[in-house]
Parts: structure tokens; C-alpha cells; sequence
């Protein structure tokens, strides 16, 4: 079987070992595959992205999980640190989104 998740960790994969032409493929298969009928966790797109060192499109398939509400989103939390994109504008705001209570919106300073 043929699971998103476990393609797009394939490609970041291959992409470590310097096989880029096929995790760019695998990247390309994700997206026409999550444009048709078949459902391909924005997370999972992300995490290719994220290998490829693409952070805003990965950050872009993170917000559009949050958005519908796909329940591997909540795993950004543990990949954000290995890419570096933990202290990213859109990835801190994403966070109060989802986990509000641990990571409160900052307040503003009062007068």
C-alpha cells in the first residue's frame, strides 16, 4: 500500500542520500494525487517540503491541516525543531491555534 506519510518520508530520505530528481518526483506525485480524489494529509505534503527545505510551503500545508482540521497537524510540534522553522512567525501563530493553553498569544503591555 501506497501511504502519503510514509512517501513523503521516503523522499526526505532519498533527498538526504542526494537522490533529489526522485524525491522531486514523489513531491510531484503527493500534489497530484491530493488535487484529485484521493485524500494526501497536508502534513505529510509538508513534511516533504520541510526536507526539501521549502519551509514556507511546508508551513503553508501545516496551516491548510489546521485548517481542516487533519489530526496529523499536531505532529508539527515534534518535526519543527529538525528544520528549523520552531521560532517562524506563521509556525508560532499556528501554535496558539492549535494548543492555545501552552502557547499564549503575547500580551500587549499595558499603559
Amino acid at each position: 500500500m501506497d501511504v502519503p506519510l510514509g512517501q513523503s518520508s521516503r523522499s526526505v530520505t532519498l533527498r538526504m542520500l542526494g537522490r533529489t530528481e526522485e524525491a522531486d518526483r514523489i513531491i510531484e506525485d503527493l500534489e497530484r494525487r491530493s488535487s484529485g480524489s484521493e485524500f494526501v494529509s497536508p502534513f505529510a505534503l509538508a513534511v516533504a517540503y520541510f526536507g526539501k527545505g521549502d519551509l514556507e510551503r511546508g508551513l503553508d500545508h501545516i496551516e491548510e491541516g489546521v485548517e481542516m482540521r487533519d489530526f496529523l497537524s499536531l505532529y508539527s510540534r515534534l518535526i519543527s525543531h529538525p528544520y528549523g522553522f520552531h521560532d517562524h512567525p506563521c509556525y508560532q501563530a499556528l501554535l496558539q491555534r492549535i494548543w492555545p493553553a501552552d502557547f499564549p498569544a503575547e500580551q500587549e503591555a499595558s499603559p
